[in-house]
Order: structure tokens, then sequence, then C-alpha cells
């Protein structure tokens, strides 16, 4: 038995006949180690020695050749990712089998790689008419390893027929990723169909392979994983982006994820992130875990681009999650793509049946009130017009034709607006303005659709009955024009906004253009 204490004679070691070698000292690797025969390493018992990955060694800790055997027990292989980051583009798999055998036994741990190609611990390459063989017995352990592209613990290559893996007794593979797969977050407590399909959704989520969901309830009661991100409403209720960003690792700085789409992801969002994870840096904060989500527009060119502004502004480690509606073909699309998405965030196709309805609605902060009792509005942005929200505290009006008692509009204003049915009114499209409609006064009414249920905290609003709530149907739906019922092709109703509240719509959108050129 060989006993080597350093790389020189572990290299001379590997060259020579003897079958075992023994570790009598953590070794420190400059270079790729050549396996070409049968040889088992280990510590020398009691200990636990390491092989870890120098700085600027970015190949291979072992190669194995073809028709060699490789067993490692009670040994550690450390890719020390630390100083291997994800902008290292030539940095590879802990161990590479071409066509040889590799056994991981009882003892031995894998951890702590990044490969820019194919298997983040292990990576079995084809060779001519030799299969490649994998086996983890004992408590042999995987873990901590990554993968740009795919097998973040480790990957095959097409090659034989007799190309196997084998895991058997208490070996473990956890805490691995690859860019080419990337794990998915259960986001679908909001969609579900009730709170116990919110829940026990969200469990059997976990089972089939989630990696954390963001139903707090669920990760107390079965003790997994969660994750997830702040509101936009979060970001809207400061007076910046920068200021919501920095409060908000302040109190999570273990977990930062910062939604960065509220205004403008790449003009606003993505620096704001990356300023607060610089102060972050300068205060001597590790972060465990931290990054960006991506909630709106075009996922794949927002996400390349994003990675490029993190990765140059010295943040390769960030993580980088989406959602915004994804199912497995968004998801697969995305990836054929190339974008940069670490993360997925499911939630409707995720907890509903593809066949199951979804209230698909969404509530956004639109005012806040001011030390004055003063309405302050407050705007979200999206690339998805959509999504853009109207601002201000609001109430919604019901236009009626005089003559008929038919529905003309509805007109969403401030709520301390008011209207004399005696003026003419202009009612306009806001987002196609340029189509008008003229009420003459006296022809029209209004009517105001909300009903307060509190005030000051106590319910001044008394539930009707069922067959009054039916009463009060028949009676609205005796309001629309035979056009708008009929089932195909049927008329809108339109709904516009004031004239006042478009305005400031229009100059808060003007204002945070403007402050993100």
């Amino acid at each position: 038995m060989a006993q080597v204490s350093n790389e020189s004679e572990l290299s001379a070691a590997l060259a020579g006949t003897d079958p075992s070698i023994q570790l009598t000292a953590d070794i420190p690797v400059t270079k790729q180690l050549e396996v070409g025969r049968d040889v088992t390493i280990s510590s020398l018992f009691p200990d636990v020695f390491a092989l870890t990955k120098a700085a600027g060694h970015s190949q291979n800790l072992f190669r194995v050749a073809s028709g060699a055997s490789l067993h490692l027990n009670n040994i550690i292989l450390d890719g020390d990712m630390a100083s291997h980051p994800a902008s290292d583009s030539t940095n590879r798999s802990l161990i590479c089998v071409n066509g040889g055998s590799l056994y991981l036994e009882d003892g031995c741990i894998l951890r702590n790689n990044y490969s820019a190609a194919e298997g983040g611990g292990v990576c079995l390459q084809p060779a001519p008419a030799l299969a490649n063989l994998l086996v983890m017995n004992g408590n042999s352990r995987i873990t901590g390893c990554v993968s740009k592209t795919s097998g973040g613990a480790a990957a095959m290559f097409p090659g034989t027929s007799n190309d196997r893996m084998e895991f058997s007794d208490h070996s473990v593979i956890a805490d691995n990723s690859a860019a080419n797969g990337g794990g998915i977050m259960e986001f679908g407590l909001r969609r579900a169909q009730g709170p116990d399909a919110g829940l026990y959704g969200a469990r059997s989520a976990m089972i089939g392979g989630c990696v954390g969901t963001s139903n707090v309830l669920a990760g107390q009661m079965f003790d997994v994983p969660v994750m997830g991100t702040h509101a936009h409403s979060w970001i809207m209720s400061f007076p910046s982006e920068y200021e919501a960003f920095k409060a908000y690792a302040r109190m999570y700085p273990d977990s930062c994820t910062l939604l960065v789409d509220t205004y403008d992801t790449l003009k606003s969002g993505v620096p704001n992130a990356i300023r607060v994870f610089s102060e972050m840096r300068e205060e001597g904060i590790q972060s465990k875990s931290f990054g960006i989500r991506l909630d709106s527009g075009d996922l794949a060119y927002l996400s390349k681009k994003a990675r490029k502004m993190l990765d140059d502004a010295g943040f390769p480690e960030a993580k980088i999650s989406a959602s915004n509606d994804l199912d497995e073909y968004l998801i697969h699309d995305l990836k054929q793509q190339g974008a940069a998405i670490d993360v997925w965030g499911v939630g409707t196709h995720l907890i509903t049946s593809k066949d199951c309805p979804s209230f698909g609605g969404v509530y956004k902060l639109a005012a806040i009130q001011d030390e004055n009792g003063t309405f302050v509005p407050k705007i979200k942005l999206s690339e998805n017009t959509e999504k853009i929200t109207n601002p201000g505290n609001k109430t919604i009006y019901r236009i009626y034709e005089k003559e008929s008692g038919k529905i003309k509009a509805d007109l969403i204003c401030f709520a301390d607006e008011t209207f004399d049915e005696n003026d003419d009114l202009l009612l306009f499209d806001p987002i196609e303005t340029w189509k008008k409609t003229k009420l003459k006064g006296g022809t029209y009414t209004m009517r105001e659709m909300l009903v307060p249920v509190f005030i000051n905290g106590e319910c001044v609003y008394q539930s009707p009955t069922v067959m009054e709530i039916a009463d009060y149907c028949r009676q609205e739906k005796d309001t629309l024009w035979d056009e708008t019922k009929r089932l195909f092709y049927p008329h809108n109703v339109y709904v516009d906004l004031s004239d006042r509240l478009y305005q400031v719509k229009k100059e808060l959108l003007d204002q945070m253009s403007m402050d993100n050129l």
C-alpha cells in the first residue's frame, strides 16, 4: 500500500503498480490526475482527507481511462467552487470516466464543484465498445455540485447498451443543480381551488420533485423548504425601488431574491439589485442565497441580459428565477432559446389541472395614504401592457342611457371626483385614446358601483338573501344590450378612465420613463 502526503507522491503512486493508495494529509491538486488501471484511494484511518481543486486548476480532478477502474472510500473530493465560479467556462467535473468504472464507496464525498459542461460531480463519456459504470455504495454522497448544462450530480452521454449507474445502501445525491434542468418552485397558493388544495397541493408538489414552495404554512406543517420573493406592492410602498430592495436585503440577508420588473427590468430593477448586492458585499454580509426574479416580459431576452449584467458586476453566483404563467411547454421553449434561468416558479399550471379554470386576476398597490390622510397614487409598470395598473384611490360609476336604461360604459375615476349629469360627458378608450364618445348632458344617468362593507374597521354592510341577489342579477341583466348578450361576437361593455385619472397615470408613466433613461 502506497501512502502519500502531497500531489507529486499521489501522481507517482497512480503511475505505479500498487493497487491501494492511502492519503495521509489534505492535498491541493493543481493538475488533472490520470487513472489508467484498477486502483483504490482512501484516507489513512481514522482520518478523512480531502483532495481539493487548487485555484487555477479548472480540469477534472480525476480522469479514468478506458478499461480502468477507480474505487474511492473514506475520502473527500472538493471542487472549491469559490475559486471556480460560474464565469469560468473551462471548469469541469470532479471525475471524468471514459469507458471505465467508478466506485464511490463508504465515506466518499464529492462536493462543492461547478462544471461549465455536463456533470457537476461526475461525467461519463462514451468510449468505443467499452461501457461506463458508476456505482455508489454505503454512505457515499454527491452534494453541492452544479452543472451549467445538465446533470448537477452526474451526467451520462449515450454510449454502449451496457452503460449504467447503480445506487445502493445509503448513498445520497442531494442539493445539486443544473442550468439545463433547473429546480421548480411551487407558487400556486393564490390559484388553488380552496385552502386545502393550496396546502396539500404544495405537499404533493414537493413529493413530485419541487425544490421549494411559497406556501409558508405548508413549509411549517411538512418541514419542506420555503422559497419566494417579495411582492410588487413591497416595492411600490417605498419612495424608490432601491430603498425597497435595501430594506428587504437587511431583513433577509441569507435569502435575498429581489423582484426586478416593477418599473423597468434592465434600466432600473437589475441595476438597483446589483447596487444592493454590492453594498452587502462591502459590509461583509455573506448571503447564503441571493439573486433576482423576473415576472413579466420576454423572459429569454431579459434573463440573458440580466445574467451578463450580474456577471459583469462580479455576481456570477447570483441566481435568476422566473415566473409568469409557466408550464412545461413554455419552460422547454425558454431552455431551447438559451434562457439564463436557474429556478422556475410555477403556480397556476402546477396547482390546478389543465381542464380546470383558474381566476387570472392579480392585485397591486394603487395608493398610499400619507400622514395628512391624502392618498398618494402608485403605479406598477410592466412590459406586458395589461399588467400596468391604474393609480390612486378609485371608485367606479356605471353610465346608463337615460332613454333605454341600457349600459353605455363603466367609468373608473378617483374616489373624490364628482360629476353633474346635466353636463356633457366625454368618454374615451384609455389605450386607443382617439376613440371617443360624447354624451350630451341630460341623456345619461350615473350610478356608483362600489358599496362600503367596512368603514374604520366596522362592518356597515348587511348581506342580502339569495333571492334578493337573484332579483338584483335579473335587473342588471335587463340593462345589457341584446348585442352584448349574444353568444357569438358579442359587443363589449367598455370600461374607461376619467380624464383626471388618465392624466395622472400618464404623468406617472412619463416620470418613470424619464427616471430610467
